[in-house]
């Protein structure tokens, strides 16, 4: 039979109570020290098992980071044999035979514990019912920008360099003194805007393209001609945007 032995239990843990928690706190404030240890409080004094347990971190460096120090922390608990020179009669682990049994069985059942990023346990239920959710069985995390950069040089390519009715929009913004990598961050940027007023409303990034209704639209703009001298302080009093004025008016 072993020793008996006391360590200190973080006082921090009864804030957050046996439901379910969300640490949220600036860099080096000891939010893996939390984790760590409500982990063992989970275990210890909840009857909660390794694989029940669920633990999610921001980024693939916390989520090793916290494997590592989790695992440690263990199996520290489930070696010690010397109370700690902080242990007290008050807010401690009782470390005993019985404890000592429950830490072992969560080192064996680690690498069934549920310890990831918040991308990649989503990642990982949509691939476990990928027929529920009509997903594919292997995705990848890709980053947003890189897929959007990829889209748009493809479009370019086969679509705007392709077809003659594309083309000319994109002449007149290339003319207008823009270039590629310009109309890239716009439409990225429209498109996260759109994305974050209608969350829930995907339909709504792509209306219906009425082509009749261009057509009108266009037949009642007012005809200019650049030669027009009054041209350009009209368009400045307007607050037309100086790029799309040059590309109507030289002399802007």
């Amino acid at each position: 039979m072993s020793t008996a032995i006391r360590y200190p239990r973080p006082p921090e843990l009864d804030q957050l109570g046996t439901r379910h928690a969300v640490v949220e706190a600036s860099a080096g404030t000891g939010k893996t020290y939390l984790l760590e240890h409500l982990v063992v409080e989970l275990l210890l004094n909840h009857g909660a098992r390794m694989e029940e347990i669920l633990v999610v971190t921001f980024t693939e460096r916390a989520t090793a980071e916290l494997c590592l120090r989790l695992r440690q922390k263990l199996s520290e608990l489930c070696h010690r044999t010397a109370e700690p020179p902080n242990a007290s009669d008050e807010n401690c682990w009782l470390i005993d035979d019985q404890a000592r049994g429950l830490l072992r069985d969560a080192l064996l059942a680690f690498d069934r514990a549920t310890i990831s990023t918040i991308h990649g346990f989503c990642r990982g239920i949509l691939g476990d019912h990928a027929f529920l959710h009509r997903r594919m069985f292997d995705e990848q995390a890709v980053d947003e920008k890189d897929a959007f950069h990829t889209a748009f040089v493809e479009c370019l390519r086969n679509d705007f360099a392709v077809q003659p009715e594309l083309r000319p929009y994109l002449q007149t913004w290339l003319s207008a003194g823009h270039s590629a990598r310009d109309l890239e961050q716009a439409l990225g940027a429209c498109t996260r805007e759109l994305a974050r007023i209608f969350p829930s409303r995907p339909e709504a990034l792509q209306p219906p393209f009425d082509e009749s209704a261009l057509a009108a639209a266009i037949a009642a703009w007012p005809a200019e001609t650049a030669g027009d001298p009054t041209l350009a302080e009209r368009l400045k009093k307007a607050k037309v945007h100086a790029g799309t004025a040059r590309a109507v008016c030289p002399d802007w």
